[in-house]
């Protein structure tokens, strides 16, 4: 079997095939769907597991703890792909991962709710995990889609 790289055109190609094979391309719709949330899933891990390198001692556990990791896939048209959303609890509200990974650490003086800082820290504690897990999970991705054309006779 010959070498199948996928791009962002054979990716959007192989999800309107699906969508037009019907009940079959339904069924192979919802295999890749999960074939992708699996290839997502130590992305996610690895953000929880780095995140003490990017944080403060007193907050990393807190955030590890309260962070999630949620894999969305899109097999329509243009808009086809994985997309991953973190979010952390916070004390009433969630908190603001985009913040945190650009260095931002918003929190309150001695935990007292009345006065709060912004604390500098390392910036990258999302991507940077993302994206040295990017490569493992391109390939897992690639074979799932390599699968199912496959599988659709594509």
């Amino acid at each position: 079997m010959a070498d199948l790289e996928v791009t962002g055109a054979d990716f959007i190609r192989v999800a309107t095939a699906l969508t037009a094979l019907g009940k079959d391309g339904q069924i192979l719709r919802r295999e890749l769907r999960n074939e992708l949330k699996d290839a997502a899933r130590p992305m996610g891990d690895a953000v929880r597991a780095n995140v003490g390198q990017y944080l403060p001692s007193g907050y990393a556990p807190i955030i590890a703890a309260g962070l999630t990791v949620t894999p969305t896939t899109s097999l329509r048209g243009a808009t086809a792909g994985l997309r991953l959303t973190g979010t952390a609890k916070g004390v009433g509200r969630r908190r603001h991962i985009g913040t945190i990974d650009r260095g931002i650490l918003r929190h309150p003086v001695y935990g007292h709710r009345s006065a709060w800082v912004n604390q500098s820290v390392r910036p990258g504690f999302w991507r940077d995990p993302i994206i040295d897990e990017a490569d493992e999970a391109q390939k897992q991705i690639r074979e799932a889609i390599r699968k199912a054309i496959q599988k659709a006779g594509l």
